[in-house]
């Protein structure tokens, strides 16, 4: 059964909201020091 209870969506919903973002930021993070890393030769510098 692939149905959730409401209450399982509600508090599931800003927890995923705030880890993707948090995975987000740490991905650009990492490619900006990347970018910088690399003195800013990869396309990459200019996202």
């Amino acid at each position: 059964d692939l149905s959730l209870p409401l209450s399982k969506v509600v508090n599931l919903g800003p927890a995923a909201a705030v880890g993707g973002v948090i995975v987000m930021s740490e991905l650009l993070l990492v490619f900006r020091t990347l970018a910088l890393g690399l003195g800013g030769a990869t396309p990459v510098a200019t996202a």
